[in-house]
């Protein structure tokens, strides 16, 4: 079967569009892309939630100051996605803090395909209790052959640098690992 990836960098095409029928798509809603009147934590969770036969699903939120009840909203939308097997999240420079991790933690326990994992978190609101939410998630993902991980600039130290090293030794699959780690 092949996958035909569906772009959206306008947010009303994306709504609009044949949502049941996608398999692939790349929604890149970075903040001069986001209509001011548009709610787009919920939207996306409703849209999000009808594309059950997805296989893979990259969506960039730079800059829309997305926070933990936003990401919380896009994660139970994703849920019904159960069958992706590529998934990259790339939600620099938001307002994302623990409880957004926490839900986005139990999503990924939805996806038992789950091959390729990028998380870009960087510049958010993470505070220590994060990294070990969402770390411990990843042994449930036994396909992931692939991490990527950016945690930059947020608050951790040393201590949740080696939970989620110890976390990541119940991966048995990954063969390639990328955390980036660096504080300002």
């Amino acid at each position: 079967m092949s996958t035909v990836r569906q772009y959206y960098c306008d947010v009303e095409k994306f709504f609009n569009s044949t949502l049941e029928s996608h398999d692939s798509i790349q929604i890149n809603l970075n903040d001069s892309y986001i209509p001011k009147q548009i709610n787009i934590d919920q939207n996306l969770y409703f849209a999000l939630s009808k594309c059950t036969k997805l296989l893979e699903l990259s969506i960039s939120l730079y800059h829309t100051l997305i926070g933990g009840q936003g990401l919380s909203d896009i994660c139970f939308g994703i849920m019904n996605c159960s069958k992706l097997q590529r998934l990259s999240l790339q939600l620099k420079y938001n307002q994302i803090e623990a409880y957004g991790i926490q839900n986005l933690s139990t999503t990924l326990c939805c996806f038992k395909d789950l091959e390729y994992l990028y998380l870009d978190l960087s510049d958010n609101a993470l505070g220590d209790k994060s990294i070990p939410a969402i770390a411990s998630k990843f042994k449930n993902c036994k396909h992931l052959k692939n991490l990527r991980l950016d945690i930059s600039n947020n608050e951790f130290d040393e201590q949740d640098a080696k939970n989620l090293a110890f976390e990541l030794q119940n991966c048995q699959k990954l063969e390639i690992l990328s955390v980036i780690f660096m504080q300002k």
